[in-house]
């Protein structure tokens, strides 16, 4: 019997990414989904409605504007085994592609050692091309084949990895999703397995994500404050509109791109923009409802 891969994701605010993330990792193999949404004002609700009614997900509302995500993100990977039947979770987010080998996440899996509790594995940072505006959303799945061989976060740090694991009814998830504890057996890194990351994709969705999060760790006393620190930090700049200032320095020229597929720093993958691209041919009538969806939430 194939093994069953459950994901989880927690939400807020995703209507321009969050159907291309469910889709294209349904196609991979992920048998179902817990999706927990965190006060979404967008047309994300009525998306993971009309998804569901052909991929399996959880809906889970949830009203606490606090950002506890590893007791939230927890929860669901403890249900995704105690619930759901996970063989495997791959705790998520909203802008992070899994590329398994052959597309087929199962068969990978089914293939780990038994001795190995989960894998650390890389993200690779989309390239945000130059377009002279601050609101074009160029850096998406259906547009992105360019990305960042040596990623980093908004505060110029290393891009940590993120960590999928076996299912476990103890299991805790640490901020971030990028470890876990109270597993049984050792953590590898994988190599096989990479994750095309999208944390830059619209200037306005990424302001507001910044205005929200970085609230709502303030608002959270206790967190540590490490804890979400490129959020913290980028909410101070945005008070001085500093956050326009980090945006133009991520923009990248084609001249510079061209440079860096050159040298190495930067590497071309194509899967998840064909893939995507499919599955939009396949589903187009559920791709216009949800553009009726996003015009209806925005008017």
């Amino acid at each position: 019997m194939p093994i069953r891969v459950v994901m989880t994701l927690l939400v807020r605010n995703e209507e321009d990414v969050i159907a291309e993330n469910i889709l294209f990792h349904h196609a991979q193999g992920v048998s179902s989904f817990l999706v927990m949404d965190n006060l979404s004002t967008d047309a994300t609700p009525e998306i993971l409605r009309r998804l569901a009614r052909f991929v399996p997900i959880t809906y889970i509302k949830q009203t606490a504007d606090t950002y506890d995500q590893a007791q939230w993100v927890t929860a669901m990977a403890r249900s995704a085994y105690l619930d759901h039947g996970a063989d495997w979770v791959i705790n998520n987010d909203a802008d992070e592609f899994w590329l398994f080998p052959g597309g087929d996440a199962p068969s990978f899996l089914d293939s780990v050692a038994p001795g190995i509790a989960g894998l650390f594995v890389q993200r690779f940072n989309a390239v945000l091309p130059e377009s002279g505006r601050h609101s074009d959303g160029l850096a998406h799945p259906s547009k992105s084949r360019f990305f960042w061989r040596e990623s980093v976060n908004a505060l110029n740090r290393p891009l940590p990895p993120k960590c999928l694991h076996r299912a476990f009814a103890d299991v805790t998830v640490d901020q971030g999703n990028h470890e876990i504890f109270g597993h049984q057996g050792s953590l590898e890194f994988s190599d096989q397995v990479s994750i095309l990351h999208f944390p830059y994709r619209r200037f306005s969705s990424y302001q507001s994500k910044i205005r929200l999060g970085g609230a709502a760790y303030q608002r959270n006393k206790a967190l540590p404050k490490s804890w979400g620190d490129a959020w913290r930090r980028q909410r101070q700049i945005l008070r001085h509109d500093g956050l326009r200032e980090f945006w133009r320095g991520l923009q990248t020229t084609p001249e510079a791109v061209a440079e860096g597929l050159k040298k190495g720093s930067i590497f071309e993958d194509a899967q998840l923009f064909d893939s995507v691209k499919s599955l939009r041919m396949k589903h187009r009538w559920f791709w216009f409802k949800c553009r009726i969806s996003r015009w209806l939430s925005c008017n």
